[in-house]
This record gives C-alpha cells, structure tokens and sequence, in this order.
C-alpha cells in the first residue's frame, strides 16, 4: 500500500498553509480561472479579496473594535476605500462579520458571484439564503447615487492599478484639486448670469493653462456641452486613444 507524501523534513507544517493568498490579482494581465498551488499545499494561489495584506490587516483591527464593546469608533480614513472595493459600507461589513456563518453555507461571496459558480466536483450549484441576498439588496440601497462617480483630481495613475468595482475610476478626470474645481464652478455660474460677470480672476488662470483653454473657451465648452459630447468628453485625441483599449469604442463626438 503506497504511502502519502509528506513534507520534507526541513518544511515547517502549519495548520493553515492550505490558506490562499489575501490580495487578489487583479491586473490586466492575470491569469484567469482557477491558479492552483505548484506545490499542492495551499487550495490556490489566486487570492481572494481586493486588498493587500497591509489593508486586510488595518480592516481587520477596525472590525475587531467594532464588535467589541466600548471600543466603536469612526471609521479612519484608510479603511473607507478598502470597504469601497468590498462594495459595502460599515455597517454592512460589520453585520457581515458578525452573522458570517449564518450568511453564508459551502461558500461566500456576492450572490451573483455565487449564482454563477458550480462545484468542480459534481457540477452542482451552491445555495444562497434569502436573508443574505435581502442583505445585499439593502446594502444596494443605502449607496449615494454619485457612488459610481470617479474622483475629481486627476493622478497618475498606471493602466495596471486595480480595476474599480464602484467607481468608474480611480484615477480622476480634470487636472485640478477639489477646492480649484469650486472656485472654476463658481465663477462659471456667475458667467451665466448677466448681472453678475466680471474679469477672470487671477488664481483661474492657472487652472485654465492645464485645461488648455482660455476663460471664453471654457464658458462655450459648458454652455454647449450636451451638444459637443455624447457618451464621452475630453480632447478628441484622448477620446481616440482610450476608444484603441481592449474593449474600448469610439465615444460620440461632433466637430463643430
């Protein structure tokens, strides 16, 4: 009778190391479907949540002080966006937490991801209880309907980072802070009104240098910005360049 393998004499066995990695990956380039483990000792090597280790450690003190009591507090500034890539918000991560093993039997997930997944070994598909997609279902509701908006400040961000799972982008859209932003926003308003116009205020010219447009361009471009773009805004060789990605197409434009 042929013996099981065992480890090498110099492998330390621990009672986890079936475990799959964390951090998911989700760059462009990784490899889809099931990675299995080389060495046959971890389930996968794929990983499992869209975070580093780092986060998944910070998420996990937070959460830990939320179902102690006495020990509830704001939720820090660092673990908002990590709960952004989970799609759920802190209530919702914490009821989660704490009724796991009734949300969930076999596996875990979203129940659309759920719903689509079937064991690999007699095909059959995995059940989701009803009060854990009503749970889903309500934190759907509790989300700003600006949820899936990018943020304002253009960085510079790789084509490689983390795909959003809310947000259209993490990488912004106009090359300017938030506060700038207001201030364009107030003085476009006020062009609109015809008691109201005045000069161009010297702290706009900066902003009008980087958008590459001067005061009466700007005023045109939102005046008749319904009539300029259709599916996509932004200069026309930008607009072509993002229309050349895997997926993309070419966003309406009219030349006039």
């Amino acid at each position: 009778m042929a013996k099981k393998a065992l480890p090498s004499s110099g492998a330390r066995v621990t009672p986890d190391q079936f475990l799959a990695l964390v951090a998911l990956d989700q760059r462009p380039d990784a490899e889809l479907g099931p990675v299995l483990n080389k060495a046959g000792t971890r389930c996968s090597d794929k990983g499992f949540l869209p975070m580093s280790l780092g986060d998944y450690l910070q998420l996990l003190d937070w959460t830990g002080r939320q179902l102690a009591q006495g020990k509830k507090g704001r939720i820090p500034g660092t673990v908002g966006p990590i709960l952004e890539r989970l799609q759920l918000d802190q209530q919702g991560w914490c009821d989660l937490v704490a009724h796991f093993g009734r949300r969930f039997f076999v596996v875990a997930g979203e129940p659309t991801t759920i719903d689509g997944t079937t064991s690999r070994v007699n095909q059959h598909r995995y059940n989701v209880p009803s009060a854990t997609r009503q749970f889903y279902r309500e934190v759907e509701s509790r989300k700003a309907p600006t949820a899936w908006l990018s943020p304002l400040e253009l960085t510079a961000a790789e084509a490689n980072d983390l795909v959003p799972t809310v947000r259209a982008s993490h990488r912004g859209c106009l090359p300017m802070a938030f506060a700038e932003y207001l201030q364009l926003l107030d003085w476009t308003g006020r062009q609109y009104r015809t008691d109201k116009r005045g000069v161009i205020p010297s702290q706009l010219a900066p902003i009008f240098e980087r958008l590459s447009l001067g005061g009466e361009d700007w005023f045109k471009l939102i005046h008749d910005f319904r009539r300029t773009f259709r599916r996509a805004a932004g200069k026309p060789e930008s607009l072509t360049k993002e229309a050349q990605k895997p997926g993309g197409r070419m966003p309406g434009l009219n030349h006039s």
